[in-house]
């Protein structure tokens, strides 16, 4: 069914509910990049199990649909091998957001066309709208980039001030996850937000430990009209 795109009142995207096939679907043992990561690609025979049927007939896609198990990992390891002659030196790929580099002004301005040649030979689309070119310094990865070094974006930084002080188990959950991000460039996090974690988990322990306790006070109950039940 078409839904909205974010942000927008006039674009839409085919939407497909994945979720009887995830859930049968055995993972790929491998995780999110870092800075390099590569992972074994489909074959063209996957591609009927992702197909859909409509009034219209059934459809089978020939690129890999969002929201499937292994989507992510095997688009970034398909973009790995078309760039494999320049990750790392001129180039990074983080799933479908790419990044381009060059020490020098003169290969600054020549490695795009490369770039474009190789996208072309391998019928990449790229997003005319969320690209840029020549820039000083780009946002990538929620992070500023540029010649200098590598910085935190002070939108993101600034939205973290704005989260509250947990006051709830589910809080204090959310607060860490939201700091996690900071977890790289501010010095000494870890210890920093171990106590909160310390209490996460101390928390945890004691509300299984309850809900456990109700489970087994509950093995036997008794129904007015039925007598006593056992599950």
């Amino acid at each position: 069914m078409p839904v909205t795109k974010p942000g927008s009142r006039d674009q839409f995207r085919l939407t497909i509910d994945f979720r009887p096939l995830n859930r049968v679907t055995i993972p790929i043992a491998d995780s999110m990049p870092t800075a390099s990561t590569t992972t074994d690609a489909f074959s063209g025979k996957n591609r009927e199990i992702i197909s859909f049927i409509t009034e219209d007939g059934v459809f089978t896609p020939k690129r890999v649909p969002q929201g499937a198990t292994d989507s992510a990992l095997h688009f970034q390891g398909e973009l790995r091998k078309v760039l494999a002659a320049h990750i790392p030196h001129s180039a990074l790929a983080w799933v479908d957001d790419v990044i381009l580099f060059a020490p020098t002004v003169v290969e600054f301005v020549l490695f795009p066309r490369q770039f474009f040649s190789l996208v072309a030979e391998a019928r990449i689309k790229l997003n005319m709208a969320k690209s840029k070119l020549l820039e000083v310094e780009v946002l990538w990865c929620g992070r500023l980039t540029s010649g200098d070094g590598v910085r935190s974006d002070p939108a993101r930084v600034s939205a973290i001030y704005t989260v509250p002080l947990p006051t709830t188990v589910t809080d204090l959950q959310y607060f860490i996850c939201t700091t996690n991000w900071l977890q790289n460039p501010l010095p000494d996090y870890a210890r920093m937000i171990a106590p909160l974690q310390t209490k996460l988990a101390t928390e945890k322990k004691r509300i299984g430990g309850r809900i456990r306790n109700a489970l087994a006070a509950a093995e036997a109950w008794t129904d007015p009209e039925r007598g006593p039940t056992r599950p």
